[in-house]
C-alpha cells in the first residue's frame, strides 16, 4: 500500500470518527436542553444534586407510606378481616 493509499485510507477513517463525533456532541447538547427545560439544571453537578434528592425524598415518602398503611391496618385489622 502506497503512501497516498495510506493517507487516504486514514483521511476516511477521520472523517468517520469526526462525524460519530458530531452526532454524539448533538445528542449530549439534546439531553442537556431536555434536562434544563423539564428539570432546570444547567449542569450535570446539578442534575446529580437533584437526583440524590429526588431519591431521598422517594425514601422518606415510601416509609411514610408504609408506616401509614401499617397503622390503618392496625386500626382496621378486625373490619378487613
Amino acid at each position: 500500500m502506497s503512501d497516498l493509499e495510506k493517507f487516504a485510507a486514514l483521511k476516511k477513517k477521520v472523517a468517520t470518527m469526526q462525524r460519530n463525533a458530531d452526532k454524539a456532541q448533538g445528542a449530549l447538547d439534546r439531553l442537556q436542553s431536555e434536562l434544563e427545560e423539564e428539570f432546570d439544571c444547567k449542569t450535570i453537578e446539578e442534575a446529580e444534586k437533584l437526583l440524590k434528592r429526588l431519591v431521598k425524598d422517594e425514601k422518606a415518602a415510601g416509609k411514610a407510606f408504609s408506616k401509614a398503611l401499617a397503622k390503618f391496618e392496625e386500626d382496621w385489622s378486625e373490619d378487613l378481616s
